[in-house]
């Protein structure tokens, strides 16, 4: 089956890019079995994700007024076959306006604060059976919960057959992701930490303009550092351990086999941080605003010590991250 999908989601300084950079990782797949895709988003956001992320789809501003969004689909696409919406702003009133473009919606959340009307609800640090959202979605929503259900870019799916072997040399590089905006101030506690540790590793950070550091991060010794760009697959494979936020970037690491410790920035952070922890792919040490650098340096030191505990938690995150979610939630929504 081909046919039409709309992606509604943003980006900005306060809710950063993984909103978008996860809608983008679906939306791939669609166009791959092509499908035509469209992003009907806000006018910053193409300000805070990585260049180039929407160069397979058609994007379109979204202005305030929501029967004018309709309009503006139905001008482009016509008939539309699946709207998925990916926003912490949107609920059922919005959803249920959009019902008029004739698609069935999935809705991708994180967070159960707010009713949803969709067909399928979908929320990948849930457990299979978590009865989550009961209540807030309509009686005959499918839920596709779980990790099963992770979406993965093409950009980082293209490195998992180089994935770094673990060792127990002294040499390591260390990949640092807090997120597009970093609000939390993830990328500073995890340079004081390092700033603990002798010799000092060598660091791959992955930011946005943004981010308030970004200036001084130019001129460290030791960083590698990666702006408002999406190519980080090699360098985030390359690394002996990860250090991030519990966002996209952490699903990404699990897919490429990369022992993490993870901080939450955010209060939809937790599930998702909980998650990758309980299944022993990550450590997972609380919100950023709780963790001194002292802790982070010894959990890093820690990690870096123990070739076999980085092996254990390698192993646990490439069974939790498949790179095949994408896929899995077309089919089920397609039939």
């Amino acid at each position: 089956m081909q046919g039409n999908a709309i992606f509604r989601c943003d980006a900005s300084p306060t809710i950063g890019g993984g909103h978008v950079m996860r809608s983008v990782a679906l939306a791939e797949r669609f166009h791959d079995r092509g499908w035509t895709v469209a992003f009907l988003v806000k006018p910053e956001t193409v300000r805070y994700v990585p260049i180039g992320s929407f160069r397979d789809f058609i994007v379109l501003e979204a202005s305030e007024d929501i029967l004018h969004q309709v309009a503006q689909i139905k001008m482009v696409l016509g008939a539309v076959d699946i709207v998925v919406i990916d926003s912490y702003e949107l609920d059922r009133e919005y959803e249920a306006v959009l019902r008029d473009l004739g698609g069935r919606i999935l809705v991708v959340d994180d967070i159960e604060t707010r009713e949803h009307d969709c067909d399928w609800l979908l929320d990948a640090s849930q457990d299979r059976d978590s009865q989550k959202y009961k209540g807030l979605v309509p009686d005959g929503c499918i839920r596709l919960f779980g990790p099963d259900y992770v979406c993965i870019r093409a950009d980082i799916k293209i490195h998992r057959s180089r994935l770094a072997k673990v060792t127990n040399g002294a040499e390591h590089a260390i990949f640092v992701s807090f997120g597009a905006s970093d609000s939390g101030g993830g990328t500073q506690l995890a340079l004081d930490a390092f700033g603990e540790l002798s010799p000092p590793p060598a660091l791959s950070v992955a930011t946005s303009g943004a981010n308030p550091i970004v200036a001084s991060l130019r001129n460290r010794p030791n960083v590698r550092l990666f702006v408002d760009t999406a190519d980080i697959g090699g360098a985030m494979a390359a690394s002996s351990i990860g250090v991030g936020a519990a966002g996209v970037a952490a699903w990404e690491r699990c897919f490429l086999g990369v022992p993490s410790i993870i901080l939450s920035t955010a209060e939809n952070q937790v599930s998702i941080a909980n998650t990758i922890a309980r299944a022993g792919a990550a450590l997972y040490l609380g919100a950023v605003a709780d963790c001194a650098p002292k802790l982070l340096a010894s959990e890093i030191r820690r990690l870096l010590d123990s070739p076999e505990l980085r092996e254990t938690m390698r192993e646990n995150a490439l069974r939790l991250v498949d790179g095949l979610g994408a896929d899995r939630i077309i089919d089920a929504v397609i039939v």
